[in-house]
């Protein structure tokens, strides 16, 4: 497989990660590192509220949590993900 074919096929599977709600941290011509962390803080402080706070344990542990993270590179003819 040619190099803008993987570059193609990296392309395609950092979009379709996008839509998942996955952000690119830092990217180059043969590695893409993508983070997730999401919370959603209008929710967490409704439910923490209706209740009276034992929800914010959660809220907090999500809050504070490593976002989760991806690196897809190019390598040998393939396309792997880490």
């Amino acid at each position: 497989m040619t190099i803008e074919a993987m570059t193609e096929q990296l392309n395609i599977r950092v979009a379709t990660l996008a839509k998942r709600g996955w952000y690119v941290q830092s990217r180059s011509e043969t590695q893409v590192v993508l983070e997730k962390k999401r919370t959603m803080h209008t929710l967490h402080l409704i439910l923490t509220l209706c209740t009276i706070s034992l929800w914010g344990i959660v809220w907090l542990w999500r809050a504070n949590r490593k976002p989760k993270r991806k690196v897809l590179t190019i390598s040998e003819n393939s396309l792997t993900e880490t």
